[in-house]
């Protein structure tokens, strides 16, 4: 009988030591996943809009910027991220800041120029926009269209006349209020 209590005193022994190891295993993989690097999670949180699921994305990145304040590029991603959530007000700050940091390029001024718009700063997108041009014809068109709907809005009923004038349109005036067509142009 004491055998016996022998092998239960050595399994219950090894049995204590498995958990031992397997809690130092775990815990040891814990501290390894949150002492990440920024740009760990920035890398992280691109897999994850890329399965779609911004919420994780979001989080990621949030970690990275606690990682490093001063991240442009996670700054970048988040203020995309906050700006397709809905979010422009947010996403305006987080995009202001990857600016700030650095962060140039032509898509995170397009983006900023779309947060602009849809947060009706219109007059500010005209300040910053207006001069310039993108080497991208894509990212160009879009920029246009964002000043073009910037300028529709501010518009005035005087501003559309001379956006529609054309040379030998009389609109009104000494010709009594009748138009008269030009045939010369």
């Amino acid at each position: 009988m004491s055998t016996d209590n022998n092998r239960f005193v050595l399994y219950a022994g090894h049995y204590v030591r498995v958990r031992i190891i397997a809690a130092s295993l775990i815990a040891l993989g814990l501290t390894a996943c949150f002492d990440k690097s920024a740009d760990e999670y920035v890398a992280s949180a691109k897999r994850y809009v890329a399965k779609k699921n911004n919420a994780a994305a979001t989080i990621e990145l949030r970690n990275a910027i606690q990682k490093a304040p001063k991240h442009a590029e996670a700054r970048f991603l988040l203020g995309a991220l906050f700006l397709e959530q809905g979010a422009p007000g947010t996403a305006e700050a987080e995009l202001r800041g990857a600016i700030a940091l650095g962060r140039g390029g032509e898509d995170v001024q397009l983006a900023l120029a779309n947060v602009l718009i849809k947060t009706g700063n219109v007059a500010q997108l005209i300040r910053e926009f207006a001069g310039k041009t993108f080497t991208d014809p894509e990212k160009d068109a879009a920029l246009r269209l964002h000043l073009g709907n910037a300028y529709l809005s501010i518009a005035t009923p005087f501003s559309v006349a001379l956006v529609n004038w054309r040379p030998g349109v009389i609109l009104g005036g000494s010709q009594g209020g009748a138009q008269h067509e030009d045939s010369s142009f």
